[in-house]
């Protein structure tokens, strides 16, 4: 079987951690058999339709499956002829307003020429049909999901006193981080056995290190980008992972940081709705509510044996269903349904 993965976020020498979830995916369908070739349309600065037809009859390609429906899905759709396309929709597609204005057009094009949708959300599924109505009976959710080998759990929680609060992800607005500073540094205020991480970059970046700065924070690091071979020891350094985000297709750094034992403290986004259980794996918050995240935060800090209860629970379920070896079965599956 091969399969043509156009996409147009793949890890570069200069960017080695840009869709580096998709990559793990394709790297998982190899090791199954299914002989999966990238087509990366970032890297040209137009889409040549002569390379890609080329690339459809040189491979022998069975299925097409695009990561993302603007560009990636519409470029394939524009092009696919009589091969079968699968479109996966992440977020921004059918979330962000700007994107849904400026795009719905070319997205409806997309999702209307694929033979097969792919939600990773219950959530994503119901901005999909709210765009699209007609598609609704060929869409499927397969939720992002994590290498669990990778990501192990092998951690040992400290039993001494200290707790180790952290984030990692784009320094943009919709991540809240500017609201995950407010809340911790009010804890610190008042506990003296926390501290925080801060990874990652963006154009937010020096604003949030004001924030701290103006705030009179005293243990908040920001770490920067993290290398993708030092992320696993990031996570583990940690004892809570907090996803303050104010919108999110289903999030592979949540996913990630579960399944190496963390607790997780996450908004309450519609897209992990299935993912986290509100004191049965981690804590939920209200979107945009400082004091509603610094009460979550303080809860654990005062009880600090179920950090471990909820990094163990929170472990447990990624395993049984957000593990990247049942997802890339699932997907084998389908490609052979579309053939």
């Amino acid at each position: 079987m091969n399969i043509l993965m156009v996409v147009n976020a793949y890890p570069t020498k200069t960017n080695p951690v840009r869709g580096i979830f998709i990559k793990e995916l394709v790297e998982e369908l190899q090791h199954k058999g299914a002989n999966t070739i990238v087509y990366d349309i970032s890297r040209f600065k137009y889409f040549s339709v002569l390379n890609f037809k080329t690339m459809l009859k040189t491979h022998n390609i069975d299925v097409i499956h695009a990561q993302f429906g603007i560009p990636s899905g519409f470029c394939a759709a524009l092009f696919k002829g009589k091969y079968p396309l699968i479109t996966t929709i992440h977020r921004h597609e059918v979330v962000d307003d700007i994107s849904k204005r400026l795009f719905k057009p070319f997205l409806n094009y997309a999702l209307n020429k694929s033979d097969k949708i792919i939600a990773v959300s219950e959530y994503i599924f119901s901005e999909i049909v709210k765009l699209s109505p007609r598609s609704k009976n060929k869409i499927l959710i397969l939720n992002n999901a994590v290498n669990t080998t990778k990501f192990g759990f092998n951690r040992k929680y400290s039993k001494t006193n200290e707790i180790c609060f952290g984030t990692i992800g784009n320094h943009i607005k919709r991540k809240g981080i500017d609201l995950f500073i407010k809340a911790y540094v009010e804890i610190e205020r008042r506990f003296n056995n926390v501290k925080c991480l801060i990874a990652g970059n963006g154009p937010e970046t020096e604003k949030l290190k004001k924030i701290a700065q103006d705030l009179k924070a005293r243990n908040i690091k920001f770490l920067g980008r993290i290398p993708e071979e030092k992320k696993v020891a990031f996570y583990k350094s940690l004892d809570v992972f907090v996803l303050p985000s104010y919108s999110e297709g289903h999030p592979v750094s949540l996913l990630e940081a579960m399944s190496t034992g963390c607790c997780p403290v996450v908004s309450n986004i519609p897209s992990i709705r299935n993912t986290i259980y509100h004191n049965r794996n981690g804590k939920i918050f209200q979107i945009g509510d400082k004091n509603d995240l610094k009460e979550k935060l303080i809860e654990l800090v005062l009880n600090k044996e179920e950090i471990s209860i909820f990094g163990l629970n929170a472990r447990k379920i990624v395993e049984e269903r957000f593990s990247l070896k049942k997802r890339v079965e699932q997907l084998i599956a389908l490609y052979k349904n579309v053939i």
